[in-house]
């Protein structure tokens, strides 16, 4: 079963992230007025590529912004269950590195269910997932599980898949975080940051 399957977006509580504007950017699932995905994707590659000591080309801009705009639809597209994306570009030369979150309604018992959102016991596992609690500032103790697959699409490749999952009883709601990408050394780089920005997320009320 798919850790999402069935769940219900959390009634009571939002995700709230202060993430680091130098490694992270937003991808919102809806745009202010004068925004579309194209010329968000367009304005967040120009912003990222040309910080200071930057001389990207038109090429490369533009091959970033093709690839933000293929995140967001993924991201709210249906492909993935998600109700909020941030973006791990802290170089603009390395890919981008989706990360996915997702809030839920609070459902069965504790314990069980952060170990199916977390993909704690995933049978595709090609060995033992690691998981290990995961202590988080505004989160407090959750789990965090690292497992590697076969792509589904090219057996003879390897995916790996961290994942984070906490209960939030105070506001009824279930909270998941995870990332899934075949760069297995990109992740373990990013891993310590990615460890950071759990640590300024959290969840808050949810207001009407």
């Amino acid at each position: 079963m798919h850790p999402d399957d069935q769940a219900t977006p959390s009634g009571w509580g939002r995700i709230a992230v202060h993430y680091d504007v130098d490694k992270w950017m937003s991808c919102p699932p809806e745009f202010p007025a004068g925004y579309d995905v194209r010329s968000w994707a367009r304005t967040y590659a120009e912003a990222f590529c040309r910080r200071p000591g930057l001389t990207p080309t038109e090429e490369l801009i533009s091959a970033l912004a093709a690839r933000l705009a293929e995140i967001h639809a993924d991201a709210y597209g249906g492909r993935i269950v998600c109700h909020l994306c941030l973006i791990y570009q802290p170089d603009p030369l390395a890919s981008p590195l989706p990360l996915y979150m997702s809030a839920w309604d609070s459902r069965g018992d504790r314990d069980e269910t952060l170990r199916l959102l977390s993909h704690a016991d995933n049978a595709a596992a090609v060995q033992p997932p690691s998981v290990a609690e995961f202590t988080a500032r505004g989160l407090g103790t959750g789990l965090k599980v690292l497992y590697h697959s076969k792509h589904p699409a090219r057996e003879s490749v390897l995916y790996a898949g961290l994942n984070y999952a906490w209960r939030m009883p105070d506001l009824a709601t279930d909270l998941r975080v995870f990332v899934t990408t075949t760069d297995l050394g990109r992740l373990q780089l990013a891993m310590p940051d990615i460890d950071e920005l759990m640590n300024v997320t959290t969840i808050v009320p949810r207001v009407a």
